[in-house]
């Protein structure tokens, strides 16, 4: 009697196990091989989700929060006024699309120069305030790189400061983590500004690339990225319940691709996060691995917690 009432449970479970099989390969076959993801809990620098996040990546225009973090370093130490008109240079002007269209010769605040590579990713004016800082591109990509080392994000090499396309340009899930949690604590006076939607160039608005940042109050900021090289990039910060998580999601298929797998992440996150579930799972090149078998492995948990340096600007 109990094995028939087994056999018809099963019976009965079986067409639900066979479609969260179907869901799960779908899921696989159309992830993307690019893709890289981490969520952490800003306050406890807590890892709650992570696959492949020590991969190398391209950045594409994720490389502009690194550009900013040197831009609003310049601000702090007095280099560099917000108020204060900087001339586009041929290069900058030369820069492709995304870009705000601005003419070599022209002048544009710093203020705005900041807003466009914010809110409309514009190489022009990032390479603008790259040259305003550094005197040009280049020496300003080193100070990229000397930060980026500081911050303890030691897969990043920089080689622009747009994140347009370059081979040896590479960085990482999780020190793309590291950033956003830098930035937010070591600019916490202009880190508001990733949360823009918009803004207004001489006659004309400037309207943001990010959709989660649009269509959820409680995703407040930071930056979008796409190359053919790279994919479809995010990192996204938000806030709910007092809880506060930074998300990134590299090498997606789409737009919709990357901003669905963000959404989904953070929501699934700060589920795990009411139940107090936290940091139980990490993924290793795809392949889920339980703590059990960490333990037993002896291996210590690379993603268990980002540590964010206590850098000051740099000199």
């Amino acid at each position: 009697m109990q094995v028939k009432m087994i056999t018809m449970s099963l019976r009965l479970l079986l067409p639900f196990i066979l479609l969260l099989y179907c869901d799960v390969m779908v899921a696989k076959s159309f992830m993307s091989p690019k893709y890289a993801a981490i969520i952490v809990n800003a306050d406890t620098q807590k890892v709650l989700y992570s696959q492949d996040a020590l991969e190398p990546r391209h950045p594409a225009s994720l490389t502009k929060i690194m550009t900013l973090y040197i831009v609003f370093d310049a601000i702090k130490g007095g280099k560099l006024n917000p108020m204060k008109h900087i001339t586009v240079s041929k290069k900058a002007a030369k820069q492709p699309p995304s870009n705000l269209n601005l003419k070599a010769g022209t002048v544009i605040a710093v203020r705005d120069a900041i807003m466009g590579a914010i809110i409309k990713s514009g190489n022009d004016a990032t390479v603008a305030l790259a040259e305003a800082v550094a005197g040009s591109e280049e020496n300003f990509v080193k100070l990229m790189n000397k930060r980026a080392k500081e911050l303890g994000m030691v897969d990043t090499v920089f080689y622009n400061s747009s994140g347009l396309p370059h081979p040896k340009q590479v960085t990482t899930a999780k020190d793309m983590a590291i950033l956003a949690l830098s930035m937010m604590k070591h600019h916490k006076s202009t880190y508001h500004i990733f949360s823009k939607q918009a803004f207004l160039l001489g006659e004309r608005m400037v309207l943001t690339h990010n959709k989660l940042l649009t269509s959820y109050k409680w995703v407040d900021g930071m930056k979008t990225g796409f190359t053919n090289a790279s994919g479809y990039n995010l990192v996204t910060t938000a806030v709910k319940d007092n809880v506060r998580l930074v998300g990134v999601v590299m090498g997606c298929n789409s737009s919709a691709d990357r901003d669905s797998r963000m959404l989904r992440l953070l929501e699934n996150s700060y589920a795990s996060s009411a139940k107090n579930i936290v940091g139980d799972l990490i993924f290793v090149k795809g392949r889920q691995i339980d703590a059990a078998e960490r333990v037993h492995k002896g291996r210590s948990d690379p993603f268990s917690v980002i540590s964010v340096a206590n850098a000051s600007p740099s000199k």
